[in-house]
């Protein structure tokens, strides 16, 4: 067989689901030639562990240095920073150690050295399905679309989900809509002109929690295997086979653990109506039945988005102080529907006795966020990925609350990785984010685009006219400028920063008159050492042109004699050129009127949510 038959043999096989085939195929084909990057890529898609998967993707990155689809994987796998784009090669051992653990020699006496991948316990399935999917969809349809799309071949599979309801045993936020276009296998189809999100393969912790009511059944195989059905996605057949296991049920074993599965079932399978009269009829049977609560809180919330289904959330957690699902679903509930004041006591509950839940230390951070305390977002933002760098929506979070703490550069890779891979391409407030991250690097053509886009989603968000206006003085449209900050000071009471950057634009235009009045309005506001800089630099330029030169001289003192530490070394060096007899040459500015690269940061009144 050709080795292109062979690979489109193991391509046939990972889309059906044989990745033990789908293994020993691409092995074949990587004992023959070592360097075929799109091996390496399908093979990181079926072995078994992040490690194996991170040597796989190191390989690619090893014979093509510039693809971005392994880098990308290591990012997400946790060995590469987000604002980095290539990682060095290991060591020759460790890297000898890993390929090791991927090839588990079997070869006889005869040497012929046959090969095959080792095996992976069966209690670690969960993890598997999760790593499996999380590959496939990082390699292939994050980045390329998917290329296992067969037109027709799926009736259903008209788009790429929008949200997807997990089960109990994997923690992750709620969802309160149902996916569409996916089969009854779990594996969704795509849409070719549309990417199916990251974000939709990778929204599960590493380690999924196990499973809430795990009654043990024992010789029930057909309880076992609807279990193994219900985690896997194959929503139909779990229903089949737990019905099948409570027909093996005696007269005195407690069936409700089954129904419940059963629910679940109906409940990701979109069966809502079905689920939630289960739900009922479960909780008329056995009041204290926690699960079922939550159960029938997502069905409700599927059905009707805006219904309120705290009550449901309340009672879980009444019957179970550390139900944390519940926590984590009272959590988005409340974050969703912007308020964040009600859902920070039970956020603080669920950090208290689980510290280690990512998604907890996530919404503890979306929740400071959402309360405009930036500056205590970022520890459990930094926290909830240091826990789990697969969870795509942190990577906003997380660089949100690192431009608003005056990091945007450091931002800047978790805002891009995130724009990459969620769902939601119209998320103004994450482009709003770019936008300010790509300004800290001087992108201002960028930041403007960014600035634009957001904009045309969302228009109310006031703060961001201003950082639009300073990218647009320092490419000099000045008018649009004038334009665009005219928002926050209307709409912003008490910031000095827009009346800084209107200034700037009318001084560039020569119209210094109308500079002076601008900044003088603005001066009272100018409080910390930043703008108090920013308000002596530009008052002593501005006078210089109208020909007050005392007052002008006032200003560069005050500038002088402030601590060197809180003023810019090129504003002191203006400064002290020009209260001297030199300082006529006025080198920095007037000659040129180039924009300076000035770019103010605070914020005094946060973007309002609508």
């Amino acid at each position: 067989m050709s080795e292109d038959r062979i690979l489109q043999e193991a391509i046939s096989a990972i889309e059906n689901g044989q990745r033990a085939r789908a293994r020993d195929l691409l092995t074949r084909l990587l004992r023959q030639d070592q360097s075929r990057v799109e091996v390496w890529l399908y093979m990181s898609a079926v072995v078994e562990t992040p490690k194996e998967r991170i040597f796989c993707l190191e390989n690619v990155l090893k014979y093509d240095p510039d693809n971005e689809t392994a880098a990308n994987g290591l990012v997400l796998l946790g060995t590469m920073p987000p604002d980095e784009r290539r990682t060095a090669v290991r060591p020759f051992n460790e890297r000898k150690r890993a390929e090791s653990e991927i090839f588990d020699a079997q070869g006889d006496a005869s040497g012929t050295g046959k090969r095959a991948f080792t095996k992976v316990p069966t209690g670690q399935m969960l993890s598997l399905i999760f790593a499996s999917l999380m590959a496939v969809a990082l390699i292939f349809v994050g980045i390329f679309g998917n290329p296992f799309y067969k037109p027709g071949a799926n009736a259903a599979g008209s788009g790429a989900p929008t949200a997807t309801i997990r089960p109990l045993g994997m923690l992750g936020p709620t969802s309160t809509t149902i996916p569409t276009g996916t089969p009854e296998g779990g594996v969704p189809t795509d849409n070719p002109s549309k990417p199916t999100a990251l974000s939709f393969f990778v929204s599960e912790t590493y380690t999924p929690t196990p499973l809430y009511v795990n009654t043990p059944h024992p010789n029930n195989e057909a309880y076992e295997a609807g279990i193994r059905s219900l985690n896997s996605g194959n929503y139909g057949q779990a229903i089949a086979l737990f019905e099948q296991a409570l027909d093996q049920l005696d007269e005195t074993d407690d069936d409700l653990d089954i129904r419940y599965y059963i629910a679940l079932a109906m409940l990701y399978g979109g069966d809502l109506e079905d689920a939630k009269r289960e739900f009922d009829l479960i909780l008329q049977e056995d009041s204290l039945f926690a699960p079922a609560y939550l159960g029938r809180a997502k069905a409700r919330l599927s059905m009707q988005p805006n219904l309120n289904v705290a009550a449901d959330i309340y009672k879980a957690i009444g019957i179970d102080s550390e139900y944390v699902a519940a926590y984590l679903m009272m959590a988005e509930f409340r974050l969703e529907r912007d308020e964040p004041e009600e859902a920070m006591p039970f956020i603080m509950q669920l950090v208290d006795f689980a510290p280690d839940n990512a998604w907890g230390q996530h919404y503890l951070a979306e929740a400071y966020l959402a309360l405009g305390e930036s500056e205590n977002a970022l520890e459990p933002a930094q926290r909830a990925h240091e826990l789990d760098v697969t969870l795509v929506r942190n990577y906003f979070t997380l660089g949100r609350a690192l431009v608003e703490n005056g990091r945007a550069r450091e931002g800047y890779g978790y805002l891009d990785l995130f724009l990459r891979y969620d769902e939601n391409k119209d998320n103004p407030m994450a482009l709003y984010m770019f936008g300010r991250a790509n300004q800290a690097y001087g992108n201002h053509a960028e930041a403007i685009a960014n600035f634009e886009k957001a904009y045309s989603f969302r228009r109310n968000m006031y703060d961001m006219s201003h950082y639009w206006a300073v990218s647009l003085v320092a490419t000099q449209d000045y008018e649009r400028a004038l334009e665009r900050v005219a928002v926050p000071i209307e709409r912003i009471e008490g910031w000095f920063d827009p009346y800084l950057v209107r200034a700037q634009a009318y001084f560039y235009m020569e119209e210094y008159a109308k500079a002076k009045e601008t900044i003088e309005e603005g001066a009272e506001f100018a409080t910390d050492a930043e703008q108090l800089a920013n308000l002596y630099f530009w008052r002593g330029l501005i006078y210089e042109e109208l020909g007050y030169p005392n007052i002008a001289q006032d200003n560069w003192n005050a500038l002088i004699e402030m601590d060197p530490e809180d003023v810019p070394r090129d504003y002191l060096l203006e400064a002290r050129s020009r209260v001297t007899p030199v300082a006529a040459t006025k080198t920095l500015v007037a000659a040129t009127k180039t924009p300076l690269a000035s770019t103010p940061t605070r914020v005094v009144t946060q973007t309002p949510t609508p």
